[in-house]
């Protein structure tokens, strides 16, 4: 039964990733872009996600588990960008946040999910100025 239940929460999540990603470019909700390159291949990877601002950068929850392949390719490669609410942040360092096991609270997901943090300086890549 496991099994079947996984496959259809994949079901489920491939029909959503085509309008969550238009949703993620719009700067909807908490959506966002991870953008990242294929650790065998090379090729360049849009994944959607949805991110929560903290301080220093932003909070992804990992409902299907550290073992993604978005953030396998993150840790190959080292590099990352994240593009939110029509910035780009490029992500200097990523922190995996285990499981957490608590009582029912009003963010039960947050808590139940592994998490990653994505470490990013505090101003978008494209809005850097240089001092003269």
């Amino acid at each position: 039964m496991r099994t079947a239940s996984r496959r259809f929460a994949l079901r489920v999540a491939r029909m959503f990733r085509r309008p969550a990603t238009r949703w993620a470019r719009a700067g909807r909700g908490n959506f966002a872009l991870v953008v990242h390159r294929g650790r065998r291949s090379g090729r360049p990877y849009e994944t959607p996600v949805q991110a929560v601002p903290i301080d220093g950068g932003f909070v992804v929850s990992l409902p299907y588990g550290a073992d993604v392949h978005w953030l396998q390719n993150i840790r190959a490669a080292g590099e990352c960008e994240l593009i939110t609410r029509g910035s780009t942040f490029a992500v200097e360092r990523i922190s995996v946040v285990a499981a957490q096991r608590r009582g029912a609270s009003p963010r039960r997901h947050a808590q139940r999910n592994a998490a990653v943090i994505l470490h990013t300086p505090t101003v978008p890549v494209g809005d850097r100025r240089t001092e003269p």
